[in-house]
C-alpha cells in the first residue's frame, strides 16, 4: 500500500466530512453484524480509527492495523485516552508481511481502492480470518469519472464477488448503500458493503 501519502496526511485527517462518512458507514458494519456472536475483529487498514473504535464494545478484542506508523499513532492515543484495554493499534501491511494476528470479523473500509494487487490482500486476510469467521467490505461502486494513476476507480458488485471467491471467501450479500456528491475524487459517487464468509 502506498502509506508515504497517508504518513503526511494522518494528522489532518480526521475531518469534519471524514468523519460524517464515517458515520454513516459505521451503522451500515453494525446492520451487517447485528444477529451474530463475534470474540474477535480486525479493521485493516484503519487509519485513524473512525470506524474500527467505534466497534469496540461489540468484541473482547480489537486490532486497528495501518500500514502508516502516524496512523497507528494517532489511532494509539485514542485507545489510551478512551482507556480501552482490550483494544490494540498495530502498524501492519499485509501485503509485505504476515501476522500472528487472528480475528473472526475483519472489517475493511475504503481501503481496497489502494491496494494494487487486491487478491493478494484478500487471500492474506483470508489466512488472519477464524473458521466461521466474516469479512465487511466497504468501498467504492465503479465509477468512470475517476482517473487516478494510484487508485482503482471503484469495484462493480460481480467484480468483488469474484474477487473474494477466488481469494477463499463465500460471498454472503453485496448492495450499495450510500450516495453523495463529491464523494470519490471530487466526483459524484456511490459506496457499497460486501460480506463475505470463511
Amino acid at each position: 500500500m502506498t502509506d508515504n501519502v497517508f504518513e503526511s496526511m494522518a494528522k489532518r485527517y480526521d475531518t469534519k466530512d471524514r468523519k460524517a462518512l464515517a458515520t454513516i458507514i459505521i451503522k451500515e458494519i453494525r446492520q451487517a453484524l447485528s444477529g451474530h456472536a463475534y470474540r474477535s475483529m480486525l479493521d485493516y487498514g484503519s487509519g485513524t480509527g473512525l470506524v474500527g473504535l467505534e466497534f469496540t464494545d461489540m468484541f473482547d478484542r480489537v486490532t486497528l492495523a495501518d500500514a502508516s506508523e502516524q496512523m497507528v499513532q494517532i489511532t494509539q492515543t485514542k485507545i489510551d485516552d478512551a482507556g480501552l484495554l482490550h483494544v490494540e493499534a498495530v502498524q501492519l501491511d499485509l501485503t509485505q508481511e504476515q501476522t500472528n494476528v487472528e480475528a473472526d470479523v475483519i472489517i475493511i473500509s475504503l481501503v481496497l481502492i489502494h491496494v494494487p494487487e487486491v487478491d493478494s490482500l484478500l487471500s492474506a486476510l483470508y489466512k488472519v480470518m477464524t473458521p466461521g469467521g466474516r469479512l465487511v467490505v466497504v468501498d467504492f461502486d465503479k465509477n468512470h469519472n475517476v482517473h487516478h494513476p494510484k487508485l482503482h476507480n471503484g469495484f462493480a458488485h460481480d467484480e468483488i464477488r469474484g474477487l473474494l471467491l477466488e481469494a477463499g471467501f463465500t460471498p454472503t450479500d453485496d448492495r450499495t448503500f450510500h450516495e453523495g456528491e463529491q464523494l470519490f475524487m471530487k466526483q459524484d459517487a456511490s459506496m457499497f458493503i460486501a460480506t463475505g464468509s470463511r
